[in-house]
């Protein structure tokens, strides 16, 4: 087997952690990583901006520390699977620079939800089986809309963690449909 290693990389609220396993022999090696993010400015300590430049550095540290602890080259991993968390949001532009990215503790967007919740709460429960949230993208894109005009306008893309992680190793634009 030419390629027998899996990698699997979590992000979490506090970190990251890079898992790889031999699919022959079953051994595993992992690294983690950490980060804390500030609440950010304006929002009372309600919102938490996200800097994505030291999640990509965290996560690079990681899987280079667990590729050496393993004694392997990169090539010979088959496959990368990537988790984080739920209700993080990542807003990109045509570039693929962030205009907004949040954790799952952001509830800067608390008074849209209200607004999206009278609008559209029971059509959205009817499609999606979940009423709105102030943590779901929904609230955060109309946040964003009522604060930063200018950056609304430019937003193409909206992810999770893991999803915008996914688009940084691959380059490709998609996103779970379960999410």
């Amino acid at each position: 087997m030419d390629k027998p290693w899996l990698m699997g990389i979590d992000l979490g609220g506090s970190g990251a952690r890079c898992i790889l396993v031999n699919r022959s022999s079953g051994a595993r090696f992992s690294a983690s990583g950490s980060w804390r993010f500030a609440a950010a400015p304006g929002t009372f300590g309600t919102g938490f901006d996200i800097d994505l430049a030291l999640v990509w550095e965290v996560v690079g540290q990681a899987c280079r520390d667990a590729l050496q602890s393993a004694r392997i080259e990169p090539a010979a991993v088959a496959a990368i699977a990537v988790s984080a968390m739920r209700f993080s949001t990542v807003v990109l532009d045509d570039s693929g620079d962030s205009l907004l990215a949040v954790d799952n503790r952001d509830a800067r967007a608390a008074g849209e939800y209200f607004e999206v919740a009278d609008k559209m709460g029971a059509a959205l429960l009817q499609e999606t089986g979940s009423w709105p949230l102030p943590l779901h993208a929904s609230a955060r894109l109309l946040w964003l809309k009522n604060q930063q005009p200018e950056q609304f306008a430019r937003v193409r893309t909206v992810f999770g963690m893991g999803e915008w992680l996914n688009y940084r190793l691959s380059g490709v634009r998609a996103i779970d449909t379960t999410l």
